[in-house]
């Protein structure tokens, strides 16, 4: 993996998390940032909070919402880090397919983050 020193270029923005895979994910912002913008991510996946260096790839205007879809990847990811990503987006998935297949599981809510 290709190091990235590079400080980011905001912080202490809100957001709300609207997709999250194994290589990045796409945050609703207020303002928008133009792509190559570099930013720290506190996200918690299953309650462990964990900083993530992100990337700004692209940006998407989105029907009916002020906000701007940022479209971003992750920096840096050890090996470890993207297990952690890959096995908590896995259970989720399962989860969600279990409510869909037998009504049960537990309540869903919009993540929310800092930047």
């Amino acid at each position: 993996l290709a190091s990235h020193s590079a400080k980011p270029s905001f912080s202490a923005t809100e957001g709300m998390l609207a997709n999250v895979s194994w290589t990045g994910l796409a945050v609703l912002l207020e303002e928008s940032y133009p792509v190559g913008t570099l930013f720290t991510l506190s996200l918690s996946l299953e309650d462990k909070p964990q900083d993530f260096t992100m990337e700004i790839i692209h940006l998407q205007k989105v029907s009916g919402d002020p906000r701007i879809l940022h479209g971003c990847r992750f920096l840096d990811l050890s090996a470890g880090e993207e297990d952690h990503i890959q096995s908590t987006l896995i259970r989720h998935q399962m989860r969600e397919a279990n409510i869909r297949e037998f009504g049960t599981g537990f309540e869903t809510q919009n993540e929310s983050f800092e930047l």
